[in-house]
């Protein structure tokens, strides 16, 4: 019995420490993949734009746009933030060109910053005057490409097709 119990713990350990492992080779991946390290991210943001469909018309932003919501630290190399002309749209999404090994700071910043603050603070108000469009900024992606950190507010589905097209857009042709 006693051996049984030694046996299932060391199993059990095996599978954790496997499990952490296989998150850990993922995740870094995720960072370290063969992306584009220098990008023009107006180039990348417009591209992205013409195969993103929303309401209305697009308009380009700086990342001096979000700053009503956080403070843009200087490891911020580059941006462009493309958000929906129409004002009952909250389609957006911006590309940021960090400093490397700046990504997660920068996701961080974008997820709980910009993101979450702005959900919060104007929740309320997005409930009751175009509560279609509150989903898309609750739901809102921000995923790292390289030294690239990207988010999206859009749709589940834009959302989907958007950050297939930036892994085909940033990842380093072989």
């Amino acid at each position: 019995m006693k051996n049984r119990r030694t046996n299932a713990a060391i199993a059990a350990i095996l599978t954790l420490l496997s499990a952490v492992y296989i998150l850990a080779a993922c995740s870094k991946k995720e960072e370290e993949g063969d992306y584009k390290k220098e990008i023009n991210t107006q180039e990348i943001a417009t591209a992205l734009s013409q195969k993103t469909p929303t309401a209305s018309a697009w308009i380009n932003e700086d990342q001096y746009f979000i700053e009503e919501y956080v403070d843009i630290p200087d490891y911020i190399k580059e941006s462009s933030i493309y958000y929906a002309k129409n004002t009952n749209d909250l389609d957006e999404f911006g590309i940021f060109l960090v400093e490397e090994g700046k990504e997660k700071a920068t996701r961080l910043l974008l997820l709980q910053g910009y993101l979450q603050k702005r959900y919060t603070e104007n929740q309320e108000w997005y409930n009751s005057y175009m509560p279609t469009e509150t989903p898309k900024l609750r739901d809102a992606e921000v995923r790292i490409y390289g030294n690239c950190v990207v988010y999206a507010v859009l749709s589940s589905e834009q959302r989907t097709a958007f950050f297939a097209e930036c892994e085909k857009l940033l990842k380093e042709q072989k």
